[in-house]
């Protein structure tokens, strides 16, 4: 007898391979970022000369400080249900990982970029691009191919996925002013970054937290504001220095010059009980108007972070085996 997938095993998660501590080198205060990395089973044997492809991974938890736990109660029409929100951690996406390990036999880098409040804006963004960049100049060292390089994200990491791939531009610009720097800049110019697989992102701050959650049709599935308030309070800080329009914070309003550097591949999946779901749609047509190939979805009836609820696992790995067909489509030219 065949088995539904609904009754199925979910596969276990893979586990990082190796990590490595690399130094910032663009934000104002110096500091450590720690790398994970998921690995093909083939990687890293004796004799193999395989350049690998390599998604860059940037986890979610509103860019506000790690294994923070905090319990909150969401009410239905037929349940109280009770969940542990964990606050972001680079290893919380190991499904997603998994995912793109065994269906695109990329490696996966996740970031643990520092985290406010101890480290806001726009430090997180900022060591994201340390590590588009640590990836670019060692890429020979790590067996990684140069041409396929992509930057996936969740939550806040989907927002850093579009504002650490603009700030990779100015150091780019910088080094293509300096003669002697070596290594040399990517062939296409400016762009390291070849697909951004983005999922419910944050992409316009200018917008109010308030006006967000309006936006959602589904307000017994909005996150509870207390949260919202400790993420903003934590992350834009201090708040009159903070621009809201930056395109380091919101990409959704950066000017149409930088979002040209952004690859020509993009994949949005926004939820559709999500007051993000609106911005993100928006920032999906702005980017198709300015002839970018956009492709994923509104994930219909789940509330920001479905895929990390076990409920949705299901759910999750069909949306995410969606993403690695793009994934496999800009690297190696595989269509479904």
């Amino acid at each position: 007898m065949v088995m539904s997938r609904e009754h199925q095993q979910m596969p276990i998660p893979l586990r990082p391979q190796f990590s490595r501590t690399i130094q910032s080198t663009i934000a104002a205060v110096s500091g450590q970022i720690r790398l994970f990395f998921y690995t093909p089973p083939d990687y890293g044997q004796t004799g193999n000369t395989k350049r690998f492809s390599c998604i860059i991974n940037a986890h979610g938890g509103g860019f506000c400080v790690g294994e923070t736990k905090c319990l909150y109660a969401l009410f239905d029409a037929w349940t109280l249900i009770i969940l542990r929100y964990q606050l972001g951690s680079a290893t919380e996406d190991a499904r997603w990982a998994t995912a793109v390990v065994q269906h695109t036999d990329s490696l996966v880098c996740s970031v643990e970029y520092r985290l406010a409040p101890k480290h806001p804006f726009p430090t997180g963004v900022e060591d994201c691009a340390d590590a588009i960049l640590y990836i670019w100049d060692h890429a020979d060292e790590l067996g990684i191919d140069k041409e396929k390089i992509g930057i996936s994200g969740f939550s806040a990491g989907g927002n850093i996925t579009f504002s650490a791939t603009m700030r990779v531009r100015d150091v780019l610009l910088r080094r293509g002013a300096e003669a002697s720097v070596v290594p040399a800049l990517p062939k296409n110019g400016y762009r390291i970054i070849k697909i951004i697989v983005a999922w419910y992102p944050s992409t316009d701050y200018t917008n109010t937290r308030v006006d967000r959650s309006r936006t959602n049709p589904r307000q017994d599935k909005e996150m509870p504001p207390f949260l919202y308030r400790l993420f903003d309070a934590s992350y834009l800080y201090p708040l009159q220095n903070i621009k809201l329009n930056s395109p380091y914070l919101s990409p959704g309003v950066a000017s149409d010059e930088l979002l040209e550097f952004l690859p020509d591949d993009i994949a949005i999946f926004t939820a559709g009980w999500d007051g993000l779901m609106a911005e993100g749609e928006r920032f999906r047509t702005r980017l198709e108007g300015i002839g970018k190939n956009v492709s994923g979805r509104v994930v219909k009836d789940v509330r920001h972070g479905w895929d990390h609820f076990s409920q949705n696992r299901v759910l999750a790995m069909d949306a995410y085996e969606v993403a690695c067909l793009d994934i496999n489509r800009v690297f190696n030219g595989v269509h479904s």
